[in-house]
Order: C-alpha cells, then sequence, then structure tokens
C-alpha cells in the first residue's frame, strides 16, 4: 500500500439536488426491476424482499420509492445505495456521470481534520509492515506462519508489528511531520499521566488495520505477542472510529456478500482473514462487540442473510444469544452455524479445509430452533417447570419480532416443541405484549384521531402555508419521533431561507437508510380528508396536552408555595385558572367541530 493524501471530497448539497433534478428515478430502478405504470405511479416486484404481489411504489412526481411490504424507501441515491452496495456519495458521483453533471473534485476544509487522521493512519501502515518484515517483527512473523496466513494475506489485510518500544511510532510520526496531538488523536499514542509527553499505545503486538467501506484506515486492532492484557486492544474512539458501528474486513468483502446475498459474522481477525484466504470472502468480524444496529444496518444493503459464527465453546454460543435480540429487532433473517468444541473458524479451516467449514455453513440452523435447543439444554422440558421456563424465555423474545407471520410461526413452533396448545402461549405473549407497551408509551409517536407525527409533517411539506401557523403556534422541536423532527426541523430551516419546501427538497440532504425511510413514508402517503381540519384538530391536541402540563407544574407550585408572599401565589392562580380555561375551550372547539 502506498502512503497517499486520502482527501475527503465534500458534494455541495446544491450540487446532489442537481444530480437528482437530472435523474429519472423511475428509469434508474427499471434496470433492476419491471414496472408497469399504475395511475401516476409505477409499480412492481420489491427487489428487497420476496413477494408475489406487487407492493414497490415508485412516485416518479415525487422521485421517491417505496415499498409498502417491507418499508424500505427514499430517493434514488437510497435505492442504489442498497441495490448496488454504494456508499451516498459514490451513488451521487454514479448519478452524476449517468446525468453529465460535474460535481467538484476538490477538498472541503470542514474535513481537514478527518483528512488528516487518514493521512497519520496510511503513515501507521507503512511503518508496522516494515517492522512486521524487520529484526523485531521476527516473533511476529513466527505468529502468523503458525497461525497458517500466509504472505498474500498479510499484504492484502495490510497486517503489521508495533515494535516492543515505548515511542516507536511516536518517533515515526514526527519525523514526517505529524505532532504528538495529532498521533493522540488518532488512537496512535497515549497522553502520559501527570507528565508531559507521550508514549505508544500499541507496543509488542501484530497490528491488524481496520478500514472502512471504502478501504481507508480507520483504525487498528493490536494482538498482544507477551502475554500482556489485553490480548486485542483496539484503538479508542476517534472521529474516524466507532466501533459499535465498524466491522472488521468489510471494505473487501461487501462486493462478495451482495453477490452471495449472505455474510457470515465472526469474532476474530485471524477467523475473518482465514475466511478471506480460504475463498470464502463474505466473512467480516465485530470488533470485540455485541452486534449493534449500525453493524445490521450497515450489512442491510448487501444482504438477506446474516450468519452467526461462533467458536464452539460455551463464551462463542453466549455470544450468539446476546446478538438474537438486535437481530430479531432489525428483523433479519438470521442463522447460526455452530462449530465443533473447542474450534474457531481460523482452527476448522486448517485442519478441515474449506468444504468441512462450508458444510457446517450448510448446516446452519435458524436462529429460533437454535434459541429453543439452548434453552431445552438448560431447563428440562419433560418437567412442568422446565416447559414454564423454556416458555417464560422463548416468549420474552417473540413479543420482540416485528413481523406478525413470524410470530405466529415462532408460537406454533415453541407450542410443538413443548406440547403445550397455542392458545395458551398466545394468551401469554399478549400479556407479555401489553405489558411491555405500557413501557413505550412515553417514546411512542403520539395519535389524534388516526393523525401521526408524521402525518403531520407531511401537511407540513405539501400545504407550506400552514408551516408558519405551527411554529406560532407550537413552536420547533416538538416532535416526539427523532426522525420527524430532525425532518422537520430541516424543512423550517429551508422553507425560511426559499420561501417553499417539498419532501423532494429534503430527499438529497439524508443518507441514512432510517432517515430515508421515513421521508419515504411521508411522501408516498396519500392525503386524506380536508387537510385544514386535520392539521387545525391536531394542533388543537398540542396545545392541549402543553396546557395540561402547565396545570400540572402550576399545582405542583401552588402546593410549594404556601409560605410566599400573597402576590406571588395570586399570579401562579391566576396562571393556573388560566391553562384550565384554554383546555376546557379547545376541548369544547373540538367537540363542536368548530376552529
Amino acid at each position: 500500500m502506498k502512503i497517499a493524501h486520502y482527501w475527503t471530497v465534500y458534494i455541495p448539497k446544491e450540487k446532489v439536488e442537481e444530480v437528482q433534478r437530472h435523474t429519472d428515478i423511475v428509469a434508474i430502478v427499471s434496470q433492476y426491476v419491471p414496472l408497469k405504470r399504475r395511475g401516476e405511479n409505477y409499480l412492481g416486484l420489491c427487489p428487497f424482499h420476496n413477494e408475489k404481489t406487487p407492493s414497490f411504489t415508485v412516485s416518479p412526481a415525487k422521485q421517491f420509492f417505496k415499498c409498502f411490504g417491507c418499508g424500505e424507501g427514499g430517493t434514488v441515491f437510497n435505492f442504489l445505495l442498497k441495490k448496488e452496495g454504494l456508499s451516498f456519495s459514490e451513488a451521487v458521483r454514479a448519478l452524476a456521470r449517468k446525468a453529465g453533471v460535474d460535481l467538484p473534485q476538490g477538498r472541503d476544509v470542514s474535513h481537514a481534520k478527518k483528512d488528516y487522521l487518514y493521512q497519520v493512519n496510511t503513515l501507521a501502515v507503512e511503518f508496522f509492515k516494515r517492522c512486521l518484515f524487520s529484526e523485531e517483527g521476527r516473533k511476529a512473523r513466527k505468529y502468523l506462519s503458525d497461525r497458517g496466513i500466509n504472505e498474500d494475506s498479510i499484504e492484502k489485510f495490510h497486517i503489521g508489528y508495533a515494535p516492543d518500544r515505548w515511542d516507536a511510532i511516536l518517533s515515526a510520526g514526527q519525523s514526517k511531520g505529524f505532532s504528538p496531538d495529532v498521533l493522540l488523536e488518532a488512537g496512535l499514542v497515549v497522553a502520559r499521566e501527570g507528565k508531559k509527553g507521550y508514549y505508544d499505545r500499541f507496543r509488542n503486538r501484530l497490528m491488524f488495520p481496520i478500514s472502512d467501506l471504502t478501504g481507508k484506515v480507520i483504525a487498528f486492532g493490536g494482538r498482544s505477542l507477551d502475554g500482556t492484557e489485553p490480548k486485542y486492544l483496539n484503538s479508542p474512539e476517534t472521529p474516524l472510529f466507532q466501533k459499535g458501528k465498524c466491522l472488521y474486513g468489510i471494505d473487501l468483502a461487501r462486493g462478495a456478500i451482495f453477490k452471495e446475498k449472505k455474510v457470515l459474522v465472526m469474532e476474530g481477525y485471524t477467523d475473518v482473514i482465514m475466511a478471506h484466504q480460504y475463498q470464502i470472502p463474505w466473512a467480516v468480524g465485530v470488533l470485540g462487540t455485541s452486534l449493534s444496529e449500525e453493524h445490521i444496518r450497515l450489512l442491510r444493503p448487501w444482504t438477506e442473510v446474516v450468519m452467526l459464527v461462533m467458536d464452539g465453546d460455551a463464551p462463542g454460543l453466549k455470544s450468539a444469544e446476546r446478538n438474537m435480540e438486535t437481530l430479531i429487532k432489525e428483523d433479519v433473517e438470521t442463522r447460526v452455524v455452530e462449530l465443533p468444541e473447542g474450534y474457531d473458524p481460523c482452527d476448522l479451516l486448517l485442519k478441515e479445509g474449506r468444504s468441512s467449514f462450508l458444510e457446517k455453513v450448510a448446516e446452519a440452523q435458524e436462529f429460533f430452533s437454535f434459541k429453543i435447543r439452548r434453552a431445552s439444554q438448560k431447563w428440562d422440558i419433560s418437567t412442568p417447570t422446565g416447559k414454564l421456563a423454556v416458555a417464560r424465555e422463548l416468549l420474552s423474545l417473540i413479543v420482540k419480532i416485528p413481523d406478525e407471520l413470524k410470530r405466529e410461526l415462532a408460537i406454533k413452533h415453541l407450542a410443538e416443541k413443548l406440547s403445550v396448545e397455542e392458545r395458551v402461549l398466545r394468551r401469554q405473549l399478549s400479556r407479555q405484549k401489553s405489558f411491555s407497551e405500557e413501557g413505550q408509551v412515553a417514546a411512542s409517536e403520539p395519535t389524534y384521531k388516526g393523525i401521526t407525527e408524521k402525518e403531520l409533517l407531511g401537511l407540513l411539506l405539501a400545504h407550506n402555508e400552514l408551516i408558519e401557523e405551527y411554529l406560532l403556534e407550537v413552536g420547533h422541536n416538538k416532535f416526539t419521533n427523532q426522525a420527524v423532527n430532525q425532518l422537520a426541523e430541516k424543512a423550517f430551516e429551508l422553507y425560511q431561507q426559499k420561501g417553499k419546501v417539498t419532501e423532494k427538497d429534503l430527499g438529497p440532504l439524508f443518507d441514512q437508510s432510517e432517515m430515508a425511510r421515513v421521508l419515504a413514508d411521508i411522501a408516498m402517503a396519500e392525503e386524506k380528508g380536508d387537510y385544514r381540519h386535520r392539521f387545525t384538530t391536531y394542533l388543537h391536541f398540542i396545545k392541549r396536552q402543553e396546557n395540561k402540563a402547565k396545570i400540572g407544574y402550576t399545582k405542583e407550585r401552588l402546593k410549594e408555595s404556601k409560605g410566599q408572599h400573597d402576590e406571588e401565589r395570586r399570579l401562579l392562580l391566576e396562571f393556573h385558572e388560566r391553562n384550565k380555561i384554554r383546555v376546557r375551550l379547545l376541548v369544547r372547539k373540538n367537540k363542536g367541530g368548530g376552529f
């Protein structure tokens, strides 16, 4: 790897908007999905999940796609991001080339710090590689040889060695003009406690560079070679690196993952390296953490199946179970690959070869079957007590399955396994679901007379004349749904700048898949009834809620104000009564239907 100056090229939002204006979403999507015209929109079978009845809709007028089956949606950029496994900027550039739109090649000043850190990490990669092949790296080379990692893999994954010195990378960085402060921010050195100066974070460790989707090095993992704890040490979190959002080897694996439509998720660096060495390149590794929602969202554009490959020991199986809840909530098809006891993927590949390993992959259990078997190993399901324990453990997972059909199939499977009537399990599940929902009331999106926050924002975007009234009566940052609130605040900002705003204006500004889905929900929803009436109804609902909160507040203050001056207490009473009258008036207006 040559030392390169990795400049992050910023694409101004005006250019993104220009690319979108010159791109026909129907023409792009039609390259992947056969579409038929239905009224103003186009309809086809969703490319992101299996369906027999078309629910995938593309709107040329709004320039959005939305699947009413699986919920995927967004702009043409989001479509390419998910279908081709591109990053947002890659999707913009690909469409710009098709549309003949020139994009800037320079760098944005706001990204200068990150660019500098990329350069520091690139320097570190080259330094650690030189050290691996020096006399100091003899022990590290022996470890790699003993583990069966060949020279091609060493080069492909840019493996290196951090010397057993306190200032090796510190001196190397300073000799190239990088200050200790920059090396500190990159996570390569540590500040001395109570003293001036710095020392190397990684010493006498085999070094595994960690890259982002584009292959730029963002962090390092170091394996101890002399028994020093911890055995594996990762870079700290930096402006480039958050370990809960990164997967080892993702830059090398994403093409194969997209092709295979499945991903093998492993635990160790050497496991991933050995999988790639044995021509199984759809493998990635977690970085000492459980699988997170961010990991799943990173993988979702390229894969239909997540396969957990865990070491064949108790900790490995427990790790698989820890990941279950996240995978269930994210509604991803999940399987568990169990290896023989005492083996990790690297060992099994070296001792039994690729065919044997792939046989284990082919035998992977669907996650619910795996969970039932694990629970049955802990409890004796031939006894009532054991059946009860297993049922409770499994129902706590089933209640979190978002897909209704999957929930039903899971209940049926569990009932058969425990020889318990399905209706009994459903009744218990219903109780758990009710309890779970009660605990989530505060976090849920308020709905009034069937109007949700998404619909309210849709009304504001479709009828901009309502925005000023909304801001005057309600104000900023009042949506409880975080994604809706973020979209609303950006919409208000654009409205104040340009005097108008639509979903199309917001589309190019949000590359996150969740934000894109919420925006697609809003853009593709059908407007119901008299928009002015629905808007005012919801507006009164919000104001009533606010006034009730004020009444509760003043009630508490009045209790505390018994010893205060008469004038202060009188003012509190007036404020309290005024808000009570407001609530009564709003209720009366709503009942009468007049505003």
